[in-house]
């Protein structure tokens, strides 16, 4: 059982290991790498770095108003209903200090004070919201109950995953039940008793499906008594009784979420001709002048799509037609991003950091986690419109899920194979010289993974560079202490690849790259169950 590997492991930890890195000999489940990279965040305390906009008590340690904080505040909130992790003390903290201080940007939004733009979409306002939706949405209490009777049979299809049942779990149909109500994305569940099917591996399993699923039969599907499913109802306590796929009107997280991508995200002024989102600064990119707002980053694909999809795909959205907007802004965006940075005709596939539309001149370098913000933009804007294609169009979706497809197969050939144990890439992807950095792996775990799961990649395909990868991330994360090696601090446009090869890898710099280990922990946690 997972949370049986993850007390022994968290107490081999606390006992001392004489490993400085998590291997493959401690076997550590992805719950137990989360739940210690997560404790070496909210424990620690920067030693420098903090930024004067921030300078407090809460700006001087992970929990900024940053991009990077974002993500590590988003995903340490998903970690209590994908983990039964609590990380709460830290979020609310951090949240709620920035919500109750005037001239933050939190307080801001909620009493709807204007602030500038800032050089980029995500990095000074429209990126952190994720982490009050996350919260948002947890406190929508769901109280899950039978949409009807369970009955003896089976419903095929839409099915996501699979858990193995045991006497911790229950082995009885009720207990597949109560697994499928614990997962918010299960609406079917199937119970497979053990002896049913000699050609599968051992042992009872209870079988989630994404879709409600009529039955089809009164029997397994190899004709065999013994299956029993249902299809399960939920209902949002904290929204008046509202059935699954609203939000309730009153909750000021989710609000504030919604403020943000109405005015910061689809009102982003700085456009390029063709529309797409841009920026007036190339950084340390030498000898590009700025025409108008014409510098296009690979980090803007991830830091301008990802609220509106979010938000798309949680049902925050109730208006038809601003859904559409929404879905609209994210599919557009991301085809104009991916077509402005991928490396063009003749190319592998992979995506530049930079582009400058105005003399059509590409950034020096391939780096690894602009390919990474990317690589996440794809998976967000598919999910974004994968909740109901009414808002957008079958064609759209299609075309953004061939973009992401070539992506992750340019990326995928890049990997390096030569440790088997070690599928870490490169700071810059088509540069072995330079050293093998882990944010950029962390987020093509977490994007590989989760499209698997999604069926937009194939498992047979993708599997083994997944785990190569998942086991080249365990090698970065100290098992005593849970900080992460390896993750290049913040890092904008350089003339060179030897810039680029000297990227500080500061802990205490990581920020952001750290949130996107976490990302991969629990997406990991997730595919190993649906294996």
């Amino acid at each position: 059982m997972v949370r049986l590997r993850l007390q022994k492991l968290l107490l081999l930890f606390a006992l001392g290991t004489s490993a400085a890195f998590l291997s493959l000999a401690t076997d550590p489940s992805p719950a137990a790498v989360f739940a210690l990279v997560g404790s070496a965040i909210t424990n620690a305390t920067k030693t420098h770095g903090c930024i004067t906009r921030n300078r407090s008590d809460h700006g001087c340690s992970f929990g900024e108003w940053s991009y990077g904080d974002a993500i590590i505040n988003a995903e340490l909130i998903a970690a209590r209903a994908a983990l039964g992790l609590d990380f709460r003390a830290f979020t609310d903290a951090k949240l709620d200090y920035w919500t109750a201080t005037p001239g933050a940007v939190g307080y801001n939004l909620t009493h709807n004070i204007s602030m500038p733009w800032g050089p980029s979409i995500g990095d000074k306002v429209g990126l952190y919201p994720i982490a009050y939706l996350a919260r948002g949405l947890a406190a929508e209490a769901i109280s899950c109950e039978s949409g009807s009777a369970a009955t003896a049979g089976t419903r095929p299809g839409q099915d996501y995953a699979s858990v193995k049942m045991d006497a911790a779990t229950g082995l009885a149909p009720r207990d597949c039940e109560a697994i499928c109500c614990a997962d918010a994305a299960c609406k079917t569940w199937v119970f497979v008793p053990d002896g049913l099917y000699p050609s599968r591996p051992a042992g009872t399993f209870c079988w989630l499906k994404a879709a409600a699923i009529p039955l089809s039969a009164p029997t397994c599907d190899n004709g065999k008594p013994g299956c029993v499913s249902g299809v399960v109802n939920r209902t949002r306590t904290g929204g008046a009784g509202r059935q699954e796929g609203g939000v309730s009107a009153s909750n000021a997280d989710v609000a504030l979420a919604l403020g943000a991508a109405r005015r910061y995200i689809l009102q982003w002024p700085r456009r390029w001709a063709d529309g797409a989102i841009s920026r007036d600064t190339g950084d340390k990119w030498p000898g590009e002048a700025d025409f108008h707002a014409n510098f296009i980053w690979g980090d803007d694909a991830f830091m301008g799509l990802t609220l509106v999809s979010r938000l798309a795909a949680a049902g925050a959205v109730e208006d038809p037609l601003e859904l559409a907007e929404f879905r609209d802004f994210a599919a557009e965006q991301h085809r104009l991003l991916s077509a402005h940075l991928v490396d063009g005709p003749g190319g592998e596939g992979l995506y530049f950091h930079g582009f400058n539309a105005a003399d059509r001149h590409f950034s020096c370098c391939k780096w690894g986690r602009a390919n990474g913000w990317a690589m996440m933009a794809h998976v967000e804007t598919l999910a974004g419109m994968a909740g109901g294609l009414e808002g957008g169009s079958d064609a759209r979706f299609n075309a953004t899920l061939a973009t992401f497809a070539a992506h992750a197969h340019a990326v995928r050939r890049r990997q390096p194979t030569a440790d088997a144990a070690d599928g870490r890439w490169h700071q810059l992807l088509n540069d072995t010289s330079t050293y093998l950095e882990t944010s950029c792996t962390a987020m093509f775990t977490f994007a590989w993974a989760t499209a698997v799961l999604n069926g937009w990649l194939d498992r047979a395909t993708f599997d083994a560079p997944i785990r190569a990868a998942w086991r080249g991330l365990l090698k970065t994360v100290d098992a005593t202490s849970g900080q992460v090696a390896g993750i290049c601090n913040g890092f904008g446009i350089h003339a060179d690849a030897d810039a680029y090869s000297k990227c500080s890898t500061d802990y205490f710099g990581s920020s952001p790259g750290l949130g996107s280990v976490l990302r991969a922990a629990r997406a990991m946690h997730e595919y190993e169950l649906a294996a």
